[in-house]
């Protein structure tokens, strides 16, 4: 039984717009809002909720990794696999290679991209329709830069698009959108084949923009934008990652992008 929790479970299953779960899945469900709003990190939830994952137990900061944070071999410094073997393919998948928990595996075919870091020379401060810029103290202008291609404005009207619908319902549509390789990813060219690190950050930023243009709250884009990224990204845990992602959010639900 919910011990007297149920209505607060009901109230979160509204607001994540499942639909009906039985008793045990609205407790989880209570879990998952809850534990955020009390201060814990959504990788100890995510260990609460999910233990089949043992990403904790697992992961040990010791370990010797190359440039991007990958696993290596500790000798030459090149990746290796979990059999132990090396490879100097830099490149990697764009979707997920493991079920983000609650939801399934993505199966399309993998896009792959180079990873490389530099400024290319049509990169551009973000501008907000009102004219302002984005401070970004670790851009070389001091504002967050994207690619020309970047419309924000966009981005949010494409997550307004799909508000109306459930969060099983969204799923497709958030990683089309926003995933690696996804049409609003901006560090990744389809063209070049490139996943660009300078353009980190405005690619998280446009998470943030598109969940909130969705109806998302910030809790809920950090917690899906976290799971995600556990099985996606070389650099999980990231702060970057979150505070860009929680900055697009701010300004698009602010109005800084209609």
């Amino acid at each position: 039984m919910l011990s007297g929790r149920r209505n607060e479970a009901e109230d979160a299953l509204s607001s994540y717009r499942f639909g009906d779960l039985d008793e045990q899945g609205a407790e989880r469900l209570f879990e998952a809002d809850a534990l955020p709003k009390a201060g814990i990190a959504p990788r100890a939830v995510l260990a609460k909720l999910c233990p089949a994952l043992d990403f904790a137990k697992d992961y040990d900061p010791n370990e010797p990794r190359d440039e991007r944070g990958r696993w290596t071999d500790g000798g030459n410094g090149e990746w290796t696999t979990s059999g132990g073997s090396a490879t100097p393919d830099l490149s990697f998948p764009v979707f997920p290679s493991a079920p983000i928990p609650g939801l399934e595996t993505d199966l399309r075919p993998r896009p792959r991209f180079k990873g490389v870091n530099y400024r290319p020379n049509d990169a551009m401060n973000v501008t907000l329709p009102d004219g302002a810029n984005i401070p970004d103290p670790k851009s070389p202008t001091g504002f967050l830069m994207a690619p020309p291609r970047a419309e924000y404005s966009e981005v949010f009207s494409a997550g307004q698009a799909i508000a109306s619908q459930s969060l099983i319902q969204n799923i497709p549509e958030i990683r089309a959108a926003v995933a690696q390789g996804g049409t609003y990813d901006y560090q990744r060219d389809s063209a070049t084949r490139e996943a660009n690190s300078f353009y980190a950050a405005s690619a998280n930023y446009s998470v943030g923009v598109f969940m909130a243009g969705a109806g998302y709250s910030l809790n809920e884009t950090l917690f899906i934008s976290e799971a995600y990224a556990l099985h996606n990204s070389s650099n999980f845990p990231s702060e970057d990652q979150m505070k860009w992602t929680e900055a697009g959010w701010r300004d698009a639900t602010a109005g800084r992008w209609k």
